[in-house]
């Protein structure tokens, strides 16, 4: 869902608009859909039993990832896939600690904020799964909560695959 009036509409309400405490996965609305900002990021919860984003932790463990390296993300447009890129743990940070704050990345504004990016995600991920971004790479960031630590985040960065890599 994509609600940028109300960015947390449907964190705990159903498509017909009822409470439900599962929610539905939702875009930030720092993102653009016209048009689209280069990573999309999607929160959705990690329930106890298994079901929305729960199954993103799975992709702490390296052998997990090399057997399902692709994400699928579908609308009612189009399908796309992405590759997994960096799996990794993180928190919300007060707006006065000057870290790499993924939930901020959204479009490059230059060569040298992607590599930052680039760089924030290879220190922080799992595993070392090989990539290097360019400038015209579209992400995907799969968020989901996870209590570790307070404001807990588990992470998935993936790069859309384009017609001429598929």
């Amino acid at each position: 869902m994509y609600t940028p009036e109300d960015p947390e509409k449907y964190i705990h309400m159903n498509f017909e608009g009822k409470r439900n405490a599962y929610g539905l996965p939702f875009i930030d609305a720092i993102c653009s859909m016209d048009p689209e900002s280069q990573n999309l990021i999607i929160y959705a919860h990690n329930m106890d039993n298994g079901t929305m984003f729960a199954g993103l932790l799975d992709y702490e463990k390296e052998e997990f990832w090399k057997e399902h390296p692709i994400i699928e993300f579908n609308t009612l447009y189009e399908k796309r896939q992405y590759e997994v890129i960096a799996a990794f743990r993180d928190r919300v940070y007060f707006s006065y600690e000057m870290v790499f704050k993924f939930y901020q990345f959204v479009d490059a504004i230059d060569e040298a904020d992607l590599k930052r990016a680039e760089q924030a995600y290879k220190e922080k991920a799992y595993y070392d799964t090989g990539f290097e971004l360019e400038m015209d790479d579209n992400l995907i960031t799969l968020v989901t909560c996870d209590h570790y630590q307070d404001y807990g985040r588990f992470v998935v960065i993936a790069r859309e695959i384009t017609e001429d890599e598929a």
